[in-house]
């Protein structure tokens, strides 16, 4: 195992931050040229290769404690089941289903409905909740959010969560 290996995953085990060459962790995740491959969820880890199926990404993956990531017969592969690359408890081996996760957010989000009293905090509510649960999932707001009407973001706040659903 390469040293660099080695010291990220040591610092992510330990939650600590160190940065060396392409890999980095803040103690929560682990990234590998500013993809995110590892993180800790309710005290569980999680991995995933971020679309990149290299060498470089299985080694870092393998350096965590749990995690056997190969191929075989060209099939990529993490402890001994078949893996597309999407996030995956360690522990367990579950998958996690990106329908499950949509629709998790889209209800999160539409919780503003009931717990705020005005459209503004509706509003807000809604597009906190977009924006925490699409992190890096490609949700861009536009630059003139904040110039739109109440009523023009609460449609298309409506018409994302119906979207997610």
């Amino acid at each position: 195992m390469r040293k660099i290996t080695m010291q990220t995953c040591s610092a992510f085990k330990c939650s600590d931050t160190l940065k060396i060459g392409n890999t980095y962790t803040n103690g929560k995740a682990l990234y590998l040229h500013g993809n995110k491959i590892a993180e800790k969820r309710n005290d569980r880890i999680w991995i995933t290769n971020a679309g990149w199926d290299t060498n470089t990404t299985n080694s870092r993956l393998n350096g965590l404690h749990g995690v056997r990531v190969y191929h075989e017969k060209g099939k990529l592969m993490f402890n001994g089941i078949e893996w597309n690359g999407d996030w995956i408890r360690v522990d367990t081996g579950e998958q996690e289903s990106e329908d499950s996760l949509l629709n998790s957010i889209a209800m999160v989000a539409k919780m503003g409905e009931i717990l705020c009293d005005n459209q503004k905090e509706k509003n807000d509510w809604k597009t906190r909740m977009l924006k925490a649960g699409l992190e890096n999932k490609g949700l861009i707001m536009p630059d003139d959010w904040d110039l739109l009407s109440e009523d023009e973001k609460e449609k298309r706040l409506n018409g994302a969560i119906e979207a997610l659903k």
